[in-house]
């Protein structure tokens, strides 16, 4: 498994998120919205502009924990955002 810890930022902060990508293996990415919210969109608000931000998705799942440190699943089709997707699977929140 690979893992990769970036910030990814925008000259124009409040029109972009501020994230972390906390995995990018060949199933999936996972990544961490950073903040602060008075400076950065959320993940949740700038779905479509992240998604497009990452290279070479293909079929790999994409899942955020998002400002509520929940972790939601960005549905991609043909590269682009294609809506949400609550996790059922064992990856759980990770706030106990």
């Amino acid at each position: 498994m690979v893992s990769l810890s970036r910030i990814v930022q925008s000259t124009n902060m409040k029109s972009q998120a501020n994230y972390q990508i906390l995995e990018n293996t060949a199933e999936h990415i996972i990544l961490q919205d950073m903040g602060p919210w008075d400076k950065y969109m959320t993940i949740t608000n700038a779905a479509e502009s992240v998604i497009a931000s990452l290279s070479n998705i293909g079929s790999r799942r994409v899942f955020y924990y998002d400002s509520e440190d929940v972790l939601t699943e960005l549905l991609v089709k043909d590269g682009k955002f294609a809506g949400f997707a609550p996790v059922k699977e064992n990856h759980g929140n990770r706030k106990g």
